[in-house]
Parts: C-alpha cells; sequence; structure tokens
C-alpha cells in the first residue's frame, strides 16, 4: 500500500481564535469551519441535449464555531440584531496612558480600565519612558528609545499631575544616546516615572490598530507604517463605570455589518492559516441553551458579504498563511 504523505506540517489539527470585529470571542469547542460554496447555472442546447457553458451565479462563503464563553457583550458583537447597553454610573476620561508593552499584531493589549464608551475617541501615540530623570532647566531628555521621534516633532511630557509641552529641536533626536533636545528649557521636573508622548504622530483606528472596547485593549494591524510591532505607545479613551450590561433585541430594521478573521492554531512548522470576511453578518438563527451536566455552548454562523469597493476577485475575503 502507498503512504505519499509529502508534508506533515500540512496535516491540520485544532482550531484557533475567532475575532469578530476585532474582538476575540473567546474559547471554542469543536470544529471551526469555512465553507465556500459556488453556485452554478447550466446552459443546454442541442438534440441530444447537452451543456454549452456553467455560469457562476452565485458564491457565499461563511465560517461556523461553537461559542463556550457567554456574556452579553460577545453576543452582542457576534449577532448585530442585538443592542447592548450597560447599566453604569458615569463616565471616565483617561488621557495618555502609558502602555510600556507596547502593540503587537495578532496579540491584545490591555489598558487599565475596561468597557470602553462605544462613541468615544480613542487616541493612540507612540510613547517612551525617562531613563533617567528629567530637571527643571533641562533642554536634554534621555529616553529608553529615541527612534520614535523626530526633529520638530511637539512631545507631552507627563509624571502624575505634572505635564508641558514641547518641540524637539532641530536635529534633537540622537539615537545613539536616546536622548531629546528640546527648544524651550522644560519648566518641572521628572521623575523616572516619567514619560514622553509624540504628540505628532497620530494613529488612525482601523488603519494604524484595532479596538477592543468591550475589553479596553488594543492591536496593531500588521501593515501599519506608523507603529511597528512592540513599539510603546500611550492611548487616550474613555469608559464607562459599570455596574450591570443588557441586551435588547428586535425591531431593527438594518443589520450592520463587521470584519471577521479567524486565525488557526500554529502547525508543526510554526505557520498559522488566516482567514478574513472585509465584510460579514451572523447568518440564521440564534440559541442560547442552559445544560444543568456540560458547559454551555453557543453555534455562530457567519456569512461573508461583498465589498463592491474592492477589485473582482477579492470582494468576499481571502485565505493566507503565514
Amino acid at each position: 500500500m502507498a503512504f505519499n504523505l509529502k508534508k506533515a506540517s500540512d496535516v491540520l489539527i485544532g482550531t484557533g481564535i475567532l475575532y469578530v470585529n476585532g474582538i476575540d470571542v473567546g474559547l471554542l469547542k469543536g470544529e471551526v469551519t469555512f465553507s465556500y460554496e459556488p453556485e452554478w447555472t447550466k446552459i443546454t442546447g442541442g438534440s441530444p441535449e447537452q451543456t454549452i457553458k456553467e455560469v457562476l451565479t452565485s458564491e457565499n462563503a461563511t465560517i461556523t464555531a461553537n461559542m463556550m464563553e457567554v456574556n452579553l457583550s460577545t453576543l452582542a458583537s457576534v449577532n448585530a440584531l442585538f443592542t447592548e447597553s450597560a447599566v453604569s454610573s458615569g463616565e471616565e476620561e483617561v488621557v495618555k496612558e502609558f502602555l510600556e508593552a507596547g502593540l503587537r499584531s495578532g496579540f491584545w493589549t490591555a489598558a487599565q480600565n475596561r468597557g470602553w464608551t462605544e462613541d468615544g475617541t480613542v487616541e493612540v501615540f507612540l510613547a517612551s519612558g525617562l531613563t533617567t530623570p528629567a530637571s527643571a532647566g533641562a533642554t536634554k531628555i534621555y529616553v529608553d528609545d529615541a527612534s520614535l521621534f523626530t526633529a520638530a516633532d511637539e512631545i507631552i511630557l507627563t509624571d502624575g499631575a505634572t505635564t508641558e509641552t514641547r518641540t524637539i529641536a532641530a536635529l534633537g533626536v540622537d539615537e545613539s544616546e536616546n536622548s531629546l533636545t528640546v527648544t524651550v528649557a522644560l519648566s518641572n521636573s521628572y521623575s523616572i516615572s516619567g514619560v514622553v508622548h509624540n504628540n505628532t504622530v497620530s494613529m488612525v483606528e482601523g488603519t494604524d490598530y484595532f479596538v477592543n472596547r468591550i475589553d479596553g485593549q488594543l492591536t496593531r494591524i500588521a501593515d501599519s507604517a506608523k507603529v511597528a510591532d512592540n513599539d510603546p505607545v500611550s492611548v487616550s479613551y474613555e469608559y464607562s463605570v459599570i455596574t450591570g450590561k443588557k441586551v435588547t433585541f428586535g425591531g431593527k430594521t438594518t443589520v450592520p455589518s463587521y470584519p471577521i478573521e479567524f486565525i488557526s492554531d500554529e502547525k508543526s512548522d510554526g505557520k498559522q492559516i488566516k482567514i478574513r470576511f472585509y465584510k460579514a453578518q451572523f447568518n440564521g438563527s440564534f440559541s442560547l441553551p442552559f445544560n444543568p451536566t456540560d458547559a454551555a455552548q453557543v453555534p455562530v454562523s457567519i456569512v461573508a458579504l461583498a465589498d463592491s469597493t474592492r477589485s473582482t476577485g477579492d470582494q468576499l475575503g481571502y485565505m493566507l498563511e503565514e
């Protein structure tokens, strides 16, 4: 008998991570299935009747999975017919919280607070911590990574409630000693806990990063030109002081679409398969079983929608191995 295995790493085992609108839906159980189903119409003629040609009349792409982590926010993110609202005791604003761990594509970096407001502005800036204290009257500042700045950038220094804005001088960036020289001396002193924020290089949501407003997290978009993997950043946001959540349903006449991405578990060669739908919607009915003997599983089916702004042959999505 023949044994014709060509490459063991191409044998797939495991599931992966499902992102709905940039949000990880959590633990999955069982199979995650990607289906692509073209439909053809045959044109026949003649006697005896023969097939003249087949015409592609429709294309359907779906992802189905079973979610195990049941919370109202995730359910509402998957099924856009649901409307989530928070029972809160007010909102708070955070200005330039330093995320020293930085942004990295494929991973989420969490801020101190969850439950970012849905309509609140999120601003992300390159930032670097101080390596030595900066004294009042100084014009040179030593930072962890001076490559995050260029001459003429506006910078904001913060240390607790102490803050001020300065401009980097011409030839004021020295990457060899990781220093920044400013045009006007500092008015305040900053401890080793101080942070320098680049107020000039502002990143764009959906181009440079994705936001998980539910869990207060950010992830870098792989092809961002403004931030590299692991670059430290600061983020400004608003969050709700949440005391509870609720989801309402019924009566929507339009259903918004969202991007979908599934990233498989690593194969034995370290590569992963990524499947992305540019636009998608929840497909079919919704059921939430409550089982006394096993964990609840929520089956979801998500269908790709055509994005007519993209080129022909690339309007539903893609599969990528890397």
